[in-house]
């Protein structure tokens, strides 16, 4: 693992960390996966470390919080912040032997609103980037995505009207293959009806719902309840892996 500074802004520095493919010796360019997380945490380093092992690039990448920002919620800019990412990687393609048309990008909660945002979201880029190279992503693999909360940072926190940036309001045809993978018990209603439009304007997108699971309930190692319970997180592998087999972006067996 290796890391590196992908976006300076306002003297905060933005970095990911890059889990690169065991095959590396391949000629053959490979996918990348960057999971997009507030924190310097190690969250997503075990689906890394998975990932990295089946062929791919795997990375994470910091947005802006308020602990950094200095704002309650800076919805835009870690947007912004995703859309970021995404174009660093991109750019950088050939440093990193990755296919640049096979780029998914992930996140659980917050980062899978940015990651949503990403591929919705007109505008909201960056000054002084090259605006010629793409900031969507090809994929999308959304855990515990909290849709219904958009309406509250819009209303009552940026004061917009919820038409403008909310997804279900700019859901359109021939967006990325998208997965969900959410609890029952976590307004599962509201991205059934996210999920539902999708599919009625031809998009490729599924819904894996877990039944007793809490929000955020897909990580490794303890739960908010103290337990361990390694299950949601070894199953969600399997959803993840299958849809990225069939996308083509895992190169090894």
């Amino acid at each position: 693992m290796k890391s590196e500074v992908y976006k300076n802004i306002n003297n905060i520095k933005l970095r990911m960390r890059i889990f690169e493919s065991k095959d590396s010796v391949s000629e053959d360019l490979k996918g990348a996966l960057i999971f997009l997380q507030g924190s310097g945490g190690a969250q997503f380093f075990p689906q890394c470390k998975y990932f990295a092992k089946r062929g791919m690039v795997t990375l994470t990448a910091q947005f802006r919080v308020p602990i950094r920002h200095k704002k309650f919620w800076p919805y835009f800019e870690s947007i912004s912040d995703g859309k970021s990412a995404i174009r660093y990687i991109r750019s950088n393609a050939s440093r990193f032997n990755i296919d640049p048309n096979k780029i998914a990008v992930s996140g659980a909660s917050q980062g899978s609103i940015y990651a949503l945002g990403s591929a919705l979201i007109k505008g909201l880029e960056s000054k002084g980037e090259d605006l010629n190279i793409s900031s969507e992503p090809n994929a999308l693999i959304l855990l515990s995505t909290p849709i219904p909360y958009w309406k509250f940072i819009i209303d009552y926190i940026h004061k917009r009207r919820p038409n403008e940036i909310t997804p279900i309001h700019h859901i359109k045809e021939e967006l990325p293959p998208t997965i969900l993978i959410h609890s029952i018990e976590d307004a599962i209603e509201d991205v059934k009806k996210f999920t539902r439009k999708m599919k009625d304007l031809g998009d490729d997108c599924e819904l894996f719902s877990f039944e007793g699971k809490e929000h955020g309930f897909i990580k490794r190692g303890r739960s908010d309840d103290g337990k361990y319970d390694n299950n949601p997180y070894e199953k969600s592998l399997v959803i993840i892996d299958k849809f990225l087999s069939r996308l083509g972006y895992l190169i090894v067996a």
